[in-house]
């Protein structure tokens, strides 16, 4: 992602005192300049950890200890160049913050839309997180979502920093369905488990009806990512 930028410079941060957001900065200007051989530069309060763990590869330029210390910090985050003749010359640049997790592809499920009575189904086992290498983050393993061995080595997370909200997007087929099925039928997700219940006490698909549930993964002070997983209330039986 950062290699087809082509940058001159690499800026990650500033990190202030967040430890997990830290450690992912040092961590990509590290990588950035071993793979790319770019100059980097980041910026962290002192006493976050991630300073102190790459201070010897990277330059970390010292920032106060929240984002209040914004305005300091950028000025504090430039470069110059100075030409053999003497003459320096001070470069301005563009910040772009980079999400480090991103959102892989969710298969989707499907539910049987004219099936009477309660029919369920489960969204939780397509979430999938991974970070910008491809490697896998956060994944459905064994009855329950996990952090990966790079997760909680790599970006040091623990289960306790990791939070799931499931939600219905609610437009298209969703605004359709609620507003024509029968009175004692109901389409929910749980926020919680991400469960589909679509309670048919009467209503008729004529077609298939393509819902989506939103699945909001927030990685305390680093990251918050969306999955879109797709699902399909059947007008036929799912054989």
């Amino acid at each position: 992602m950062i290699k087809s930028q082509n940058p001159d410079l690499v800026i990650c941060g500033p990190a202030f005192n967040a430890g997990r957001y830290g450690v992912a900065c040092g961590t990509v200007a590290a990588a950035v300049k071993k793979e790319l051989n770019l100059p980097v530069l980041t910026g962290m309060y002192k006493e976050n950890p991630g300073a102190d763990m790459f201070k010897k590869e990277v330059y970390v330029v010292s920032t106060k200890n929240s984002a209040a210390g914004m305005r300091d910090a950028v000025k504090k985050m430039t470069y110059k160049v100075t030409l053999v003749n003497g003459e320096e010359c001070e470069f301005a640049y563009n910040i772009v913050f980079i999400n480090p997790f991103v959102a892989a592809n969710a298969a989707g499920i499907r539910i049987f839309g004219n099936g009477v009575g309660v029919n369920t189904g489960a969204t939780m086992p397509q979430v999938l997180v991974k970070d910008n290498e491809g490697a896998a983050i956060y994944s459905y393993v064994t009855n329950a979502l996990a952090l990966s061995s790079k997760a909680i080595d790599t970006y040091k997370l623990n289960a306790g920093m990791v939070s799931v909200e499931y939600a219905f997007v609610e437009e298209g087929d969703w605004t359709l369905l609620k507003n024509n099925m029968s009175a004692n039928s109901e389409l929910k997700v749980d926020a919680a488990t991400g469960e589909v219940t679509w309670k048919n006490e009467g209503s008729h698909l004529n077609r298939d009806y393509r819902l989506t549930v939103m699945a909001t993964v927030t990685f305390e002070d680093l990251s918050v990512v969306k999955c879109a997983i797709p699902v399909t209330l059947t007008e036929n039986a799912i054989q």
